[in-house]
């Protein structure tokens, strides 16, 4: 095997080279349902089959350019979607397609094509020279710009990171040798995470693009553990034996870190959790193999090494904090947290996300404003009565005024459209004074419009209200003013409602799943080392660390958004697998104080600093849920540094 050990070394980095080039390939794509929850796919799905609703987005251009730009969009629409403007809708004060000299249009998609082929169709309007004329509003819009921001994740922050790290690694180990030991398992990981990635899902989203980076942290600091236990030992093998319980309990307390996020009720995070879960037991066996592999031909290295200066810090880690200091801290930064909790603002409307100077959300809200919302919410009444319908649509009428007078957008249903053509037709904003007006009316509406609003339809009658983006603090008044006027006999439907109501639940159930697998862990810790104190230390070492975020949170100005939220339960999986080293070491009688500082506090220090270096790049990205998770998340790994370097070996004597 000693023979063979350089040539499975080169083999291991041909294959880490050949994925990282392999996915260079790999698409980011977010689909439209990609934060729903599974029951929101579900009543979705139901939804858009019984009312044939087709994605749309809103345009809008300045009628200066509008003779140059309509033909090039239709023509790339082809047979994949529709556009309707002024020629093919009536211009008036419900559907505002015009004012002063600039107009909107409507894209809505056809019934045969799929949503990917609107969204690619859309991508190619967007990209092209006249693309930079056109101000868009709409869903899939918004996901192509998740899609080009989520990108930057693979393009810019991981080429920093990989070199940043790398650099800091040789400062910090002094070592070229060294320093590529303990670099390779985590680009290793990374690779192999995204060649999982590209094989079993075939493409890349805002979620799972974070994968890559959190394997990369947890393999790195994995073997510079076991690097610096054989230089203290002065032996290679004898330190991998060594770390070998507190690896398992580190990687068996991370799985269930990353596991418990599968309980989340967003379909995409669930998916996030388990399968980073599982990347990581197959990251870190291919760790071992790499490092076990270097036992066989390089172990003289580490026997041979001698270190030429003291560690700097090494006189800071060798004090505690008093148990007078370490109540004051807790419950500080409990009160403190907990005040700072209820102000850290919540964002779930994704116009919020991007770069203020590009203007995206203040263009989409002049949109809605000035022609024509985003769909917020399907409002769904009961069926038209077959034996007197037009009775049944007057009655409706008034219930959609009354709607229009509580509701600053646009009301669209049956009844709006047949108004529009009533206006059109004899100038009067009126109600058709007959059914026979009104079906000869409707007759007339665009066939991609009066498909997706029925009238014979058992599964109710549909209105759609549209406006500008709303966080779901302010999505929450519309709605109650909806049921305010409808006396609660109504049912709410949609992308953008379901979407609502999935992220106005993914801060409980985040938190919920992060106290679940902090009891679980402590549970193990208890268990493991039949201990019961350790069940207490670890609740205390772990739970500080988040309330001690709030305040800074609210400082920096951060929010809980789709991705902050993972902040916690990721946090816990990497700040417990120190906990699990500092206890590994002090259940030893043989080992002394100066063993726990060079083997194991040093590698902390190191290892977080790291974690936390290559999080807080993201600050870089200007897409704000995966800047403000990289900030929170090296946030909270430095607070858990301090609390396992002065806290743990204080109550664990």
């Amino acid at each position: 095997m000693k023979r063979m050990s350089p040539f499975f070394l080169l083999l291991l980095i041909g294959l880490t080279i050949f994925g990282v080039v392999w996915t260079q390939s790999l698409k980011q794509l977010n689909k439209e349902t990609i934060f729903l929850t599974a029951k929101g796919q579900e009543k979705y799905r139901s939804f858009k089959s019984d009312f044939n609703i087709r994605s749309l987005v809103i345009g809008k251009i300045s009628s200066v350019n509008a003779q140059a730009i309509y033909p090039l969009i239709k023509k790339e629409c082809g047979e994949v979607c529709e556009v309707l403007d002024k020629s093919s809708l009536p211009v008036n004060d419900t559907i505002r397609l015009v004012k002063g000299e600039e107009e909107a249009f409507i894209l809505i998609q056809n019934e045969e094509t799929s949503d990917s082929q609107f969204k690619l169709v859309l991508k190619n309007i967007i990209e092209s020279k006249e693309g930079s004329l056109i101000d868009f509003s709409g869903v899939p819009y918004t996901n192509i710009l998740l899609d080009k921001y989520s990108k930057k994740i693979k393009s810019v922050i991981f080429p920093s990171l990989f070199g940043g790290v790398f650099l800091l690694l040789l400062i910090y180990l002094r070592s070229l040798l060294f320093a590529v030991v303990v670099f390779f398992p985590g680009l290793m990981a990374a690779s192999f995470s995204l060649v999982s990635t590209k094989a079993f899902l075939g493409t890349s989203n805002l979620i799972t693009s974070i994968i890559p980076l959190l394997l990369f942290v947890i393999q790195m600091s994995l073997v510079l553990h076991i690097h610096y236990t054989a230089i203290e030992l002065k032996s290679l093998p004898l330190a991998i034996k060594d770390k070998k319980e507190p690896v398992f309990l580190m990687v068996f307390t991370t799985f269930i870190g990353f596991g418990s996020l599968y309980f989340s009720e967003l379909e995409a995070i669930s998916d996030f959790g388990i399968m980073t879960a599982f990347l990581l037991i197959a990251s870190t066996l291919l760790s071992y193999g790499w490092i076990i592999l270097l036992s066989f031909s390089f172990h003289r290295r580490w026997e041979q090494y001698v270190e030429g200066k003291t560690f700097p810090f090494q006189k800071y880690l060798q004090s505690f904090w008093s148990i007078k200091t370490i109540m004051f801290f807790s419950f500080f930064s409990f009160v403190i947290g907990s005040i700072a909790l209820r102000r850290v603002p919540i964002i779930t409307d994704a116009t919020q996300y991007f770069p203020l100077e590009t203007k995206i959300r203040e263009k989409m809200i002049s949109l809605s404003e000035n022609f024509i919302g985003s769909p917020l919410v399907e409002i769904l009444l009961p069926s038209i009565d077959e034996d007197s319908p037009y009775e049944k649509l007057k009655e409706l009428n008034e219930i959609e005024n009354e709607l229009k007078k509580e509701l600053p957008g646009l009301i669209l249903s049956s009844n709006q459209l047949v108004l529009i053509g009533n206006e059109a037709y004899s100038g009067e904003k009126t109600f058709p004074s007959n059914k026979f007006s009104y079906f000869t009316l409707r007759s007339q509406i665009p066939l991609t419009l009066k498909e997706g609003y029925p009238i014979d339809q058992e599964s109710g009658y549909r209105l759609t209200y549209l406006g500008a983006p709303l966080n779901v603090d302010q999505y929450e008044v519309v709605l109650d003013k909806i049921k305010k006027v409808t006396e609660g006999k109504v049912q709410f439907n949609g992308l953008y409602y379901h979407l609502m109501e999935a992220q106005k639940k993914m801060i409980g159930t985040l938190f919920k799943s992060f106290f679940l697998s902090l009891i679980l862990i402590s549970l193990i810790a208890f268990i493991y080392f039949k201990k019961l104190k350790l069940f207490f230390i670890f609740i205390i070492v772990n739970v500080i660390p988040v309330f001690a975020s709030f305040p800074i949170m609210y400082i920096f100005g951060l929010s809980f958004n789709i991705a902050t939220v993972m902040t916690y339960s990721i946090s816990l999986g990497l700040v417990v697998d120190s906990s699990f080293h500092i206890i590994h070491t002090l259940n030893d009688p043989n080992r002394d104080r100066d063993f726990l500082v060079k083997s194991v506090l040093r590698p902390i220090v190191g290892a977080s600093f790291l974690l936390s270096f290559c999080f807080f790049l993201f600050a870089v990205i200007d897409f704000l849920p995966i800047r403000e998770f990289g900030i929170s998340l090296g946030i909270v790994i430095l607070l858990g540094m301090v609390l396992d370097l002065k806290v743990l070996p204080s109550l664990y004597p």
